[in-house]
């Protein structure tokens, strides 16, 4: 006779069967646990990005139109330039001259970026020629991916593949630089900026079909005061 049969309308399961059912919940508990923590410690980790969302501060520097609106600081230190939300910015008829403005942080490693919040005071005649200083390097063929910089600057999270596919292609479209991302030997990876074949802006629209896809395109670079560049044909 089994002593250990349980009746679903007695007040208690019997010792031995108790004692089974709470080593069984603990054991369930325990691999459940384990294969939680193993993977939060597998997967992989976002690098470490900087958006200053709601952080204001005063820049000053000289505005630089081509290839892309950039803020040259007096430390020498550059700044791509662009519109609040999904938009790029224009300067308008600042370029070549010293600002002011108001604008919000954005950087990944060496990438810096400026949202800029309110239109640029104008200080007067910049001190320098910074649209003399391309340096032409010479052909080159790159693979990676298509991204918009201010969401893989910082703003968004992976800000790069598939999964954010949509949401860069909605800011190229909307003037934000395009860059490819691409991998060097030693494992990091470096943004590229991306211009027509004769230096000009691309049109957003003629990028989205191959945004967030692994793409290999062929051009020249050039060192630029607002990064590396590859002019190249779409």
């Amino acid at each position: 006779m089994n002593d250990e049969f349980y009746i679903g309308y007695a007040d208690r399961a019997p010792a031995g069967l108790a004692r089974f059912v709470r080593r069984v919940v603990i054991a369930v508990a325990g691999f459940t646990l384990a294969i939680c923590v193993a993977l939060l410690t597998w997967q992989s980790r976002f690098p470490q990005k900087l958006f200053e969302y709601g952080i204001t501060k005063s820049w000053t520097g000289a505005i630089v139109a081509a290839p892309y609106p950039t803020l040259i600081g007096p430390d020498g230190a550059n700044y791509l330039l662009v519109a609040p939300g999904k938009h790029g910015f224009e300067p308008g008829d600042l370029a070549g001259q010293s600002v002011r403005l108001e604008g919000t942080l954005i950087q990944f490693g060496p990438n810096r970026m400026l949202e800029v919040a309110s239109p640029p005071q104008p200080l007067g005649p910049a001190l320098r020629n910074f649209a003399s200083t391309h340096e032409v390097l010479g052909p080159a063929t790159l693979r990676g991916e298509i991204v918009d910089t201010k969401c893989h600057f910082g703003v968004m999270q992976p800000g790069q593949v598939k999964v954010h596919r949509s949401c860069a292609a909605r800011c190229i479209a909307g003037g934000i630089p395009p860059g490819l991302l691409v991998q060097e030997s030693d494992g990091s990876s470096r943004v590229v900026l991306l211009t027509r074949a004769d230096g000009s802006r691309v049109n957003g629209s003629s990028l989205l079909r191959i945004v967030g896809e692994p793409v290999t395109l062929s051009g020249t670079l050039v060192r630029t005061p607002a990064g590396l560049v590859l002019q190249t044909n779409f």
